[in-house]
């Protein structure tokens, strides 16, 4: 029986081998979280400005109104932090009457760059 030099052994080779894979592993897995963390913040974020056009629409509604519904849409769903909501009514003369039309409704997170 003879045996093998020790440079030319196998033993142990796993080990080397799960610890130059595992970096790689735990990168990937922490950027599939991150990716899922900030779509589901995407799809709040949108769904929140539904809800505020929504409420809106209705009649007897003011900005104030489609701001708070924003506002606690977003608190119910665990964003919490500073952000910003911007609402503008734009009267609509038809045949019909007058309505109320929102031009626009902007939710957005403040970017670290304003806060220094």
């Amino acid at each position: 029986m003879t045996r093998r030099p020790r440079w030319q052994s196998e033993e142990g080779s796993e080990l080397i081998e799960f610890a130059l894979v595992t970096p790689i592993l735990v990168l990937l897995l922490a950027g599939i979280f991150d990716f899922g963390n900030m779509f589901r913040s995407y799809e709040v974020v949108t769904n929140a400005a539904r809800e505020g056009a929504r409420v809106g629409v209705l009649p007897g509604y003011d900005p104030v109104d489609v701001q708070a519904r924003v506002d606690a849409y977003l608190g119910a769903s665990g964003l919490t932090g500073a952000r910003t909501t911007n609402v503008v009514n734009t009267p609509v003369v038809t045949g019909a009457g007058t309505f109320r039309s929102i031009a626009s409704c902007t939710v957005q997170r403040p970017s670290p760059e304003s806060s220094t």
